[in-house]
């Protein structure tokens, strides 16, 4: 069955098929993947988001992270900053 499982704004962990289809009409975007049957899958825990990109006409499908996710990773990048900047010379 081909098609779109999740649609915008409901809630995927990681694992949910998000849309099957042959080709792609659908591209990944952001925390997402693509299988070799060109499905895309979650790679992550959050809510999808569908976008379309009119200069290149292409639709996208994304995973965007939860609030408590999205401090959590923001952290951790502050944190490798941090270190990256006392390894400089």
């Amino acid at each position: 069955m081909l098609g779109i499982k999740l649609y915008g704004g409901q809630h995927c962990i990681p694992g949910n098929i998000i849309v099957r289809q042959r080709g792609t009409e659908y591209h990944p975007g952001i925390n997402v993947g693509l299988g070799r049957d060109h499905t895309i899958y979650a790679l992550t825990e959050g809510y999808v988001k569908f976008a379309y990109n009119k200069f290149n006409k292409r639709r996208s499908i994304s995973v965007q992270l939860l609030p408590q996710q999205q401090q959590q990773q923001q952290q951790h990048e502050q944190k490798a900053l941090q270190q990256v900047r006392l390894q400089l010379p």
